[in-house]
């Protein structure tokens, strides 16, 4: 009643937190361990919680009684077996969602006469070392007991029980021997014995002790006994062989708890916010529990057997971490288990605070490793510098007039020389102007190259081994490609049009290898990727033309680059797949697959080659203003999201000491920004 009593209580406070589909059973009659004299037994259950779903009653495995839910199960059964295992189970929709059961014994007890009772002292002595047997589970089987000439009733009582029900290494118990009122005076002399036994469910003596006293307080080993279900007896035998036995149902838990571990395995890569749970059970009940990465506890949330941790990894540097997971019982019995995790995330750093930096940008790594940029500031309107010195940007403004530095690319020679192409908006003419800036000592030289029309859009620079620069890009109003390079002989720049068939040669990017130029750009009229190149002493007329793809409308926002190998890449976005796509050409022959699809990804890409020849990209999810990026090692593609809800498009990657460094646009802070391994 008391426990009734105390699990509405409990309802009543905790009830807007409960889920309302939860059942708790109850069992009043019998109760767990109870051993009953009477073979017409009443059983009666309660159940609390939902009242949905079927009920199942099953005594030793038979199934006795079956209805809806309901507050309260009774009815009325025989008992024939000894040993007794009482279940109930409740079904929802044709699936269990809760079972429960408890254990009862059956013992015909034969009624002493009534006689006056005298309360013995019990003696108290140590108990001895206790013989082991091998354990082996079956249902008991429990003998009558004898009624005995002397002894009137055996009291057993169990001093160290709790509300778990159960046990681990030891059990405190006493034991009293009540005798009939004219043997009280001399039952040491009407004792023969008292046997005190725990024994398995197939009456296989676990262990065993034959005293002598008529009362004793005992402390049980029980380390040695494994999970399971044990009986406790006390047996008393007098002078002529009688004997008159008590016994108890005693549970024995040395089983950690049962802990399912879902989203979390070893070796796995870690990024971000990473959501797990814990599935934890165990008959005792759960007392304990945590996670720690490198010995710091995360915070979690538990509803029912579920524990959810969320685990965020830009809290803990890259690189691999140990986690601990730890679960106890009530008993203490624990689980623990570590897992190796390697946390790999972006961390992003301000390169350039002012507001509207970097919203068109190009980056470069010298063979020292330096990192320099060219960018465009929306706000300001101008072109700007920045180079990386110990672990300090410097910034520089490079063109003063108003509307310069749109379609930035630089490039650094052997020579340490900064030359930067760009775009600038003429508002004299309404044109858009081809520039160049060079740097060879502390100032800025800026040239315009071309002047016709609207040129200059789509830059993109290379300097060769003598420190020539060479230019391809569009020009908007006639909707050619451009290539501008300085004769070196004739000490001018000379302009040249590769191709010019309807509209071609905007999202341009050049390149150079073997003293071969090469160029990759959009045929605009037909949505093909197209790709040329000639060596730099030939004339106009040595340009070779390939068609890359021509499947669908593709080539928008395509960036090229060479390996060691002379080999051609490029990345491109598939407007009707709607798709980064990535072309390479070894040999002859070029080969085409899909980067990724998800989200309609694949504008603004930039791409870096490192010293292993592996390609890495960055590219914009216009969908998501999300920045990703797309790492190619030579047998598949990884793919990770750098930052999501504030990409402003423009993005430039490159790779130093093999870690990944892309600078962007930010679109929540309106600046200049990094993000790196």
């Amino acid at each position: 009643m008391v426990r009734i009593i105390f699990l509405v209580l409990v309802l009543s406070i905790f009830g807007c937190k409960q889920v309302q589909e939860e059942y708790t059973i109850i069992f009043d009659s019998p109760k767990n361990n109870e051993i009953i004299t009477n073979e017409n037994q009443k059983i009666s259950i309660l159940l609390l919680g939902s009242k949905e779903g079927n009920v199942k009653v099953f005594i030793n495995q038979s199934l006795l009684f079956t209805s809806t839910v309901k507050e309260r199960i009774t009815f009325d059964t025989t008992i024939t077996e000894n040993t007794n295992v009482l279940e109930c189970v409740i079904e929802k929709n044709g699936q269990e969602v809760k079972r429960e059961k408890i254990y009862f014994t059956l013992k015909k007890q034969i009624q002493p006469k009534s006689k006056k009772t005298l309360e013995v002292k019990p003696v108290y002595a140590k108990i001895k070392k206790y013989e082991e047997i091998k354990p082996q589970v079956i249902i008991p089987k429990i003998e009558e007991i004898k009624e005995s000439k002397y002894i009137s009733s055996i009291n057993l009582e169990i001093l160290n029980e709790n509300e778990t029900g159960y046990f681990k290494d030891e059990i405190k118990a006493s034991y009293r021997i009540e005798f009939f009122d004219e043997f009280k005076s001399k039952a040491l002399e009407y004792l023969k014995k008292v046997s005190i036994e725990i024994t398995d469910p197939q009456d296989n003596k676990l262990l065993s002790e034959t005293l002598k006293e008529p009362g004793l307080t005992l402390n049980l080993n029980t380390k040695q006994l494994p999970t399971g279900v044990y009986i406790l007896t006390v047996r008393a035998e007098d002078i002529k062989g009688e004997i008159y036995e008590t016994s108890k149902w005693i549970k024995i838990d040395k089983t950690p708890p049962s802990v399912v571990i879902e989203n979390l395995t070893n070796d796995m890569i870690v990024r971000g916010t990473l959501q797990f749970n814990l599935q934890v059970e165990d008959e005792s009940g759960i007392k304990e529990f945590y996670f720690s990465v490198e010995e710091e506890k995360i915070n979690y949330r538990q509803k029912q057997k579920t524990i959810t941790f969320l685990l965020d990894s830009t809290k803990f540097g890259n690189g691999k971490k140990q986690i601990t997971i730890y679960v106890a019982d009530k008993l203490q019995n624990e689980f623990k288990t570590n897992i190796s995790i390697y946390i790999d995330n972006w961390h992003e750093e301000i390169v350039d605070p002012t507001p509207g930096a970097g919203f068109n940008i190009s980056s470069f790594v010298d063979k020292e490793k330096r990192i320099y940029l060219a960018y465009y500031n929306i706000n300001k309107r101008n072109l700007y510098f920045a180079k990386l010195n110990q672990n300090k940007w410097e910034i520089e403004l490079v063109d003063k007039e108003i509307d310069s530095g749109k379609y930035p690319s630089i490039f650094v020679d052997k020579f340490n020389r900064i030359h930067i192409s760009y775009t600038f908006i003429n508002p004299k003419w309404d044109d858009e102007d081809l520039r160049y800036a060079l740097k060879e000592d502390e100032n800025w030289k800026i040239t315009t190259l071309d002047q016709q029309d609207k040129a200059g859009r789509y830059t993109s620079i290379v300097v060769d081994d003598r420190g020539i620069p060479h230019i391809s890009y569009y020009n908007y109003s006639i909707g050619s490609l451009r290539y501008i390079t300085y004769n070196l002989n004739m000490k001018r720049w000379e302009i040249s049009v590769p191709d010019s068939y309807e509209n071609v040669g905007s999202d341009t990017c050049i390149g150079i290898h073997n003293n071969v130029i090469h160029i990759s750009y959009l045929d605009n009229a037909n949505g093909d990727l197209k790709y040329c190149y000639k060596g730099i002493n030939e004339t106009d007329a040595g340009w070779k033309f390939e068609v890359v793809d021509s499947d669908g409308k593709v080539g928008y926002y395509n960036t090229m680059k060479i390996d060691s190998y002379g080999n051609i890449h490029i990345v491109y976005y598939d407007s009707t797949q709607k798709a980064l796509k990535y072309a390479v050409k070894t040999g002859n022959k070029w080969t085409k697959t899909i980067v990724d699809k998800k989200d309609d990804p694949g504008r603004f890409t930039s791409m870096f080659i490192d010293d292993d020849n592996n390609v890495h990209v960055s590219y914009y999810v216009e969908s998501k203003k999300e920045l990703r990026y797309a790492l190619f090692n030579g047998k598949k593609w990884e793919i990770q999201t750098v930052i999501s809800d504030r990409a402003g498009g423009y993005s430039s990657i490159v790779v130093v000491n093999q870690k990944p460094i892309i600078f962007f646009y930010d679109l929540s802070s309106n600046n200049l920004k990094l993000a790196k391994k």
